[in-house]
Parts: C-alpha cells; sequence; structure tokens
C-alpha cells in the first residue's frame, strides 16, 4: 500500500491529518536543507577555489549561527508536537463503552470474549485463518463482528508470546502481552469488512494470522451474536 486505507474511525481521520501536518513540516525542512545546500556550494562558491574549506572556516566558530540553527530545530519540534499531543491525548480519552471486548492472541489465531452483552451469556469466539475464499491470508473465520457508530473498548492480552491487533483502517495498533491487560477505544463510523493481521513476529505462522473485522449494524450485531450463541449452547 502507497497510501492509507479508507478510514473507518475518528481515530484514522485524526492519524492521516497527523500525518499531513508532519508532511507540511517535512517538506518545508527539506527545500530550506536543499536551498542552503545550493547556496553554500554552488551559487557561493569562488571559481579559483573548489573546495567548501574556505567558505565554511568563516563560518564554523559563529555563535550566532550556532543559536540560530540550534533554537529553528527546537521551535519545529514544538510545532510538531502540539498535534502530536492532540492525537497522544484522543487516544487515551476515558469514554464509557457501549461494548467492551476482551481480545486474547494466541499462537496463531484470536480470542474475542464479549463481556457486556449479557449478564446471563457469555460469548467466546475462536477465530483463526480461513483459507477457502478469495482473499488470500487476509480473512478469518469466525469473523470479530461490532456494531456501527458504538464506543468500542478492547481489553488485549495474549496467552503466550507478543502479538500486535492490528487494523489499519480502524486506525488500531496495540500489542497483546503476556500478563498484562492493553485497552484501546474507537469508535467505527462505517460498516463493510476491515482486515488486518497480528504486526509482531510472534512464531513460525506469524503471517497466518489474519483479523477480520465485520461491522454492521446495531440490530444485525444483536441478531448475529444471538445466533452465535444458540448455536455455541
Amino acid at each position: 500500500m502507497i497510501t492509507f486505507q479508507d478510514p473507518s474511525s475518528l481515530s484514522m481521520d485524526k492519524i492521516i491529518d497527523f500525518h499531513h501536518d508532519i508532511f507540511f513540516f517535512l517538506i518545508v525542512v527539506s527545500v530550506l536543507v536543499c536551498w542552503f545546500l545550493i547556496v553554500i556550494f554552488v551559487l557561493s562558491r569562488p571559481a579559483y577555489d573548489w573546495s567548501p574549506r574556505s567558505l565554511l572556516s568563516s563560518i564554523s566558530h559563529r555563535i550566532d549561527i550556532e543559536i540560530i540553527w540550534t533554537l529553528i530545530p527546537i521551535a519545529v519540534l514544538m510545532l510538531i508536537s502540539v498535534p502530536s499531543f492532540g492525537l497522544l491525548y484522543y487516544g487515551e480519552a476515558s469514554k464509557k463503552p457501549d461494548l467492551i471486548i476482551k481480545v486474547i492472541g494466541n499462537q496463531w489465531w484470536w480470542k474475542y470474549e464479549y463481556l457486556t452483552i449479557s449478564q446471563k451469556f457469555q460469548l467466546q469466539l475462536e477465530s483463526k485463518i480461513w483459507l477457502d475464499n478469495g482473499i488470500l491470508l487476509l480473512e478469518s473465520w469466525p469473523k470479530f463482528y461490532l456494531p456501527v457508530f458504538s464506543y468500542i473498548k478492547l481489553l488485549i492480552t495474549s496467552i503466550d508470546v507478543l502479538h500486535s491487533w492490528t487494523v489499519p483502517a480502524i486506525g488500531v495498533k496495540i500489542d497483546a502481552c503476556p500478563g498484562r491487560i492493553n485497552e484501546v477505544g474507537f469508535r467505527v463510523y462505517r460498516t463493510g469488512f476491515f482486515f488486518g493481521q497480528c504486526s509482531e513476529i510472534c512464531g513460525v505462522y506469524h503471517g497466518f494470522m489474519p483479523i477480520t473485522v465485520n461491522v454492521v449494524e446495531a440490530y444485525e450485531f444483536f441478531q448475529i451474536l444471538l445466533c452465535l450463541l444458540i448455536v455455541r449452547n
């Protein structure tokens, strides 16, 4: 992928905006650096002296220049930190979730536990790679179902080695660490299928640990989960 996937959550929208902000600073700094190099080594070079040593010797001990090229990078980094901290605090925002799901990484599949569906039933899905389809190594079965426009909180851990639950279109990439629970929250604003993979090398079958998220309408979500509960019980 050369560009970003089509975003499906506000988190991914903000990540893309942050990328564009950083790219703006990157272009400005690159243009300035290239301009200084051209001025010093091409336009200002004496015809009789082809080495830059004579040019740089006059500015190698200039205190004012030392201060300038120290303060300018500091100012650029401070400007970059503004959108960076905004995105960081948005991802850590504490909201009351509509649904809490525990995600457990295994070698080499994912287990999903829906914790807040019902006090009486607890649904667990063991999602493994599904090879009988047209999307090579990117689809799993059963799929991970989520309701659209609902604030989802994921509690992510692992029972063996380090994994990473990653779905680019949703803007989520979080490590699943043995003995530790990480959490992430997001809200998906459009329905559809969104694919991801484990992004941490976790063993010989690391490349066969896909993630398939199926985001549906709320009424359809509860119908699907009710059917799965009936089948498994």
